[in-house]
């Protein structure tokens, strides 16, 4: 054999040919084969990423719907209360009517009472005036007895004297016998009638002081109904303020439901353009390009959790008369619902003028790790955002690092923009590894034109 290769030093030339053809070969496949497990290492730290992704979208479900039943059975009990202040607020409006129609009542005794007192009072006057004239007729009938009394006694002396004693006749007898009887009969009469004008005269007394009696009894009740009227009134005015504090309460929910449907529609509508850009990516380029705003716009939406859906804020509104001034207030709602929604888009536009600045820059990469720290970046941002919109409590609390007490949307935004700076590291990578795939043939075409 040694014979043999040292006779033909063309199979010693193409023997080294082939060594070294071989050995190329194998740093290639050696390469490759490196290359290869990086873009395995790669393809599986996305599918890890997606798999936490889901995870993460399915623990955001669970959480909403955590958040719907208790929006749901806080509604509820909102309705009932609703209900039952509906209620006694119309037993109250009825109990008033019923007062008012007593009140009309009494008023009406009241004004009976009164027509009747002056009635009795003509009666009083009117039999004053009888017994002044009784008094002066006892006062005529006592001067005219006296003069009797007086002619009697003349009689009487004439009588002793015996100076006409032919004078004193039956005729004188009779007539001084029937004016006697006159007199006495006369007499008799007139007490009979002082004495029952004495009479009736106390009983008027009596019946007026009963009347007055009544009288103030009327007045007490008509102070205690005057009392009761006021504390109704007063009650009135409470139930008057508290159904002012539903209203308000329910035209806030009305602004949260209006706000939660303009971003729910918007935000979905761009997770689904970017996820459908996503997949088309990934089928161009064998599945391993990533939309850079799809996780941003994800998560831009986790605020609506702390928002009221429709089904909730409509039964709130219904069941009372809240429904109409809730319907009525639509003019403010729009104009926050369109002022927040300018917020919300500048916010966006500066994030993603901040992304496209940093592929102009070549500094834009990403990895998992710095993917999370911007994903819950852009959650603090969200709820930032969303303190401005509604005073409800959400479920995820911002880190102390990007959401303190006294920073603004402004500061939130450029604490962000360092986050956003080496975002993705994986993708540079993918893009070598493409490379050198595509150097790799073409260095193996140019070794076969050569050979």
């Amino acid at each position: 054999m040694e014979t043999l290769f040292k006779s033909s030093p063309e199979g010693l030339h193409s023997l080294d040919q082939d060594l070294l053809l071989a050995a190329e070969i194998g740093k290639t496949l050696l390469e490759k084969n490196r290359e290869l497990e990086i873009l395995l290492k790669s393809t599986q730290d996305y599918a890890d990423e997606k798999a936490a992704q889901a995870d993460f979208y399915m623990k955001q479900v669970e959480i909403l719907r955590e958040s719907n039943d208790s929006c749901a059975h806080a509604c509820e009990v909102l309705e009932s209360t609703n209900q039952n202040l509906h209620d006694k607020y119309d037993q109250v409006n009825a109990d008033y009517k019923i007062l008012q129609g007593k009140n009309t009542r009494l008023w009406e005794l009241i004004n009976n009472l009164e027509k009747k007192n002056e009635d009795l009072n003509a009666e009083v006057t009117s039999l004053q005036h009888e017994i002044d004239e009784y008094e002066l007729k006892i006062e005529e009938f006592e001067q005219h007895k006296a003069k009797v009394t007086k002619q009697q006694k003349d009689k009487s002396v004439v009588i002793a004297n015996g100076r006409f004693n032919d004078f004193i006749t039956n005729e004188d007898a009779d007539i001084h016998s029937n004016g006697s009887i006159v007199t006495e009969e006369h007499i008799q009469q007139f007490q009979t009638e002082i004495l029952n004008l004495k009479n009736d005269i106390t009983e008027l007394k009596v019946q007026v002081r009963v009347e007055k009696w009544q009288k103030e009894e009327i007045d007490s009740q008509m102070q205690d109904v005057i009392q009761e009227n006021q504390l109704l009134h007063q009650k009135i005015a409470e139930l008057n303020k508290e159904i002012l504090e539903w209203e308000s309460f329910a035209q806030k929910e009305e602004c949260y439901r209006r706000i939660a449907e303009a971003f729910a529609i918007k935000h979905n509508i761009e997770i689904e353009e970017s996820f459908v850009h996503t997949a088309h990516q990934v089928h161009s380029n064998g599945g391993l390009s990533v939309s850079p705003t799809t996780l941003s716009k994800a998560r831009s939406c986790e605020y609506l959790n702390r928002v009221p859906t429709k089904d909730m804020s409509t039964k709130i509104i219904q069941g009372s008369n809240i429904r109409h001034l809730v319907q009525n207030s639509g003019a403010p709602s729009n104009s926050l619902l369109s002022e927040l929604d300018k917020e919300y888009d500048a916010l966006v536009k500066r994030y993603e003028a901040l992304l496209e600045k940093c592929k102009q820059d070549g500094k834009f990469t990403e990895n998992p790790e710095r993917t999370r720290k911007v994903q819950r970046a852009i959650q603090t941002l969200s709820l930032d955002f969303s303190k401005l919109t509604t005073p409800i409590q959400s479920p995820i609390k911002p880190s102390k690092s990007l959401a303190g007490d006294g920073c603004s949307h402004a500061g939130t935004a450029t604490s962000t923009d360092s986050l956003h700076s080496n975002v993705g590291d994986y993708r540079m990578l993918f893009s070598q590894i493409f490379a050198k795939l595509k150097e790799a043939p073409s260095s193996n075409s140019n070794n076969s034109s050569e050979d």
